[in-house]
């Protein structure tokens, strides 16, 4: 009789225990405990359950985005607690299924073409994994591959889970900051980002953001990055829920929402589209331009006002593309 010895595939979380970080120094005290004590539990818990540990972890409450995170939980009762954890998976594979839409619409209309060559994609600031898990599910970027980083090791871990709730396995993650990617110049044909530049920091911040996201660009690639609008004046600001909020001097935007919502705002810099075109210019070799994201999902007359100025310089959501030449 014959043996073999087969050594068994890495599971996604012996694979996650090797994932390197490619900055310096945690985003919070405590942050390799939560980690560590997230990997340990990660095969015994569901994504409910592996989800609400990290969300009660005190230690990350001390981070703007993730206090607001809860502050949206704060009014729920503990059954309807429960209820947001249960769903929480598919809500999550729902948002990126509108992110994927998003992204097809935008590239049929830019006349994006693959050359029959493979496509590669970036998801540029992942997160916990709500279009990275959608995207893998979709026909039409059948045959991809697909990549996704963050510079948060506890929203990867959860995005680790949620692809493994989906069954997914054409996927690779990277811990990094979105200004200092760790991949050559020209790896990807496409590099998506949902709702991130925001986060970043101010203009400078966010035009060496989009620089490198075009560095990694290959020749004809396209990035495309989604962001809510400063000047928007048809609906709350999406963070914390206040109108008119992008008129607020940065420096005042804490006292303001504090008082009105009890969360910090800060952090937050939707930015300024005309100043953040003018930046993009320092970017050679890159043709960017801007519309809101309701030209790549409406019709009819409602196209024809999407179109229009000043529903542009208005509107709540942007779209950012940028073409690298050949």
């Amino acid at each position: 009789m014959q043996y073999t010895n087969t050594v068994p595939a890495p599971t996604p979380v012996d694979q996650f225990r090797q994932l390197t970080r490619h900055h310096v120094g945690p985003l919070y005290q405590g942050e390799g405990q939560l980690i560590s004590e997230a990997i340990e539990k990660f095969e015994q818990l569901s994504f409910a359950e592996l989800v609400a540990l990290i969300d009660q972890n005190r230690a990350k409450l001390t981070v703007p985005w993730e206090l607001r995170r809860i502050w949206r939980l704060t009014n729920l009762s503990e059954s309807e607690k429960e209820k947001y954890y249960a769903d929480y998976a598919i809500k999550r594979f729902e948002a990126g299924q509108k992110d994927v839409t998003l992204l097809r619409s935008v590239l049929e209309q830019t006349g994006f073409r693959t050359g029959g060559q493979q496509v590669r994609l970036l998801d540029l600031g992942t997160g916990r994994g709500s279009f990275l898990v959608a995207a893998q599910k979709e026909r039409a970027f059948s045959g991809w591959q697909f990549d996704g980083t963050d510079m948060d090791m506890a929203s990867l871990l959860v995005n680790l889970k949620l692809n493994d709730e989906f069954h997914n396995d054409n996927y690779r993650l990277t811990c990094a900051y979105g200004e200092r990617l760790p991949y050559e110049t020209g790896t990807f044909n496409i590099v998506a980002s949902f709702q991130t530049l925001e986060h970043v920091g101010n203009c400078d911040r966010q035009v060496a953001f989009i620089a490198e996201a075009c560095r990694c660009l290959a020749p004809g690639g396209a990035a495309i990055l989604t962001f809510p609008n400063r000047l928007d004046v048809l609906r709350p600001e999406p963070h914390v829920y206040i109108r008119f909020m992008g008129f607020v001097p940065q420096r005042f935007k804490d006292r303001l929402s504090l008082a009105m919502r009890g969360v910090p705002s800060s952090d937050i810099y939707p930015p300024d589209a005309f100043t953040l075109m003018r930046g993009l210019r320092r970017i050679k070799g890159v043709t960017f331009y801007r519309r809101s994201t309701s030209e790549f999902s409406t019709q009819g007359w409602k196209y024809i006002i999407a179109r229009s100025t000043l529903y542009r310089t208005f509107c709540p959501w942007n779209v950012l593309v940028a073409k690298k030449e050949y």
